[in-house]
């Protein structure tokens, strides 16, 4: 993008320090994401949207924006396993790191109304990736088109049961026809505003991003499933660790799980009609098998509606980590 080429040349020797464009592109995303949730959330109340429609489509989709822009510009730039590897490890952290963070700050209760159906239909997506990228060696455009038709059809499906449209509380409105131009113009020009720092700091993430793995030699893979996945995820971070300390856990894995949709589904979908995504040779089997099986461990305990508390919080971490101690 222009500004990273602006910020190369007006800095000396930029190109060859990429962990300061790095550094930068963090900071921009983790501003970008914190001020996405607020804004989003109070653009959703301005339009009359339930909890559930505002967790897993508005923060959810919101705060997946990064991984979308990392993802297409990768793919874009020739960058396969930077796209996938975005993905695959933006669902890990998700997983193990957002939802063990959750479980630390305090007590993560998983037995809400469409957690079970949500997370059903993120194993569905996750057990589709895998195979395809096992079977065919890529995310081909026959499954981009079932993701993100499954994607839409599932948004769809939520909007047809019920979950949109609250009953107003006391004393609001009836409806959005009833709020004023400004009280909708304030957080959607904050969203906005949100949105463009996302951008920003997807573009020197990238950069720093690809740079940074030539230099320490380290593979594209490796750099996109650890720092890069952390990067994009700092949305999700600030999200659920902003519903969990107002004891919102309903909104927090809405988006966890609501995230994991968009980025397989929305993400993995658009990106691989609009660039070939195969698998490269660091996407490894244990990668893969580490994936489904963090998809399905989160999901059996959805089913079974435990509460997470802070030694399984601990335990999550730690899978985490050992996740990217494998990558070295």
């Amino acid at each position: 993008m222009f500004v990273t080429d602006w910020l190369i040349t007006a800095i000396p020797h930029a190109s060859t320090h990429a962990a300061l464009l790095l550094i930068l592109g963090l900071i921009s995303l983790g501003v970008g994401g914190n001020y996405i949730v607020p804004a989003t959330i109070k653009l959703g109340t301005a339009l009359r949207l339930s909890p559930t429609i505002i967790a897993i489509i508005v923060v959810a989709g919101g705060t997946s924006a990064p991984e979308l822009i990392v993802s297409l510009q990768a793919a874009l730039e020739g960058s396969a396993d930077i796209a996938l590897g975005n993905v695959i490890g933006s669902n890990l952290s998700n997983l193990l790191l957002v939802m063990g963070l959750a479980a630390l700050l305090g007590t993560f209760t998983l037995h809400h109304r469409t957690a079970i159906r949500t997370s059903l239909i993120m194993l569905g997506f996750t057990i589709v990736t895998i195979y395809s990228l096992h079977q065919d060696q890529a995310i081909t455009p026959m499954i981009g088109w079932i993701l993100l038709g499954a994607t839409i059809a599932y948004l769809l499906y939520l909007t047809r049961i019920g979950d949109i449209n609250p009953v107003p509380e006391e004393g609001q409105e009836e409806g959005p026809t009833g709020k004023t131009a400004p009280v909708i113009i304030a957080p959607l020009c904050a969203a906005i505003g949100a949105i463009i720092a996302l951008l920003l700091g997807a573009d020197f993430v990238v950069t720093g991003g690809v740079v940074l793995a030539m230099q320490a030699g380290l593979s594209e893979a490796a750099i996109g499933l650890s720092i890069i996945a952390i990067g994009t995820s700092l949305p999700e971070i600030v999200a659920v660790v902003a519903s969990v300390m107002q004891k919102r856990s309903d909104v927090a894995l809405g988006n966890v799980l609501g995230s994991n949709i968009f980025n397989l589904g929305m993400i993995l979908g658009i990106t691989s009609l609009v660039a070939p995504l195969p698998r490269g040779a660091d996407i490894s089997d244990a990668t893969l098998a580490y994936f489904g099986l963090a998809t399905l461990l989160v999901t059996a305990l959805i089913i079974s509606r435990m509460t997470l508390k802070r030694p399984i919080g601990v335990v999550f971490i730690g899978f985490y980590f050992a996740f990217l101690i494998m990558l070295i």
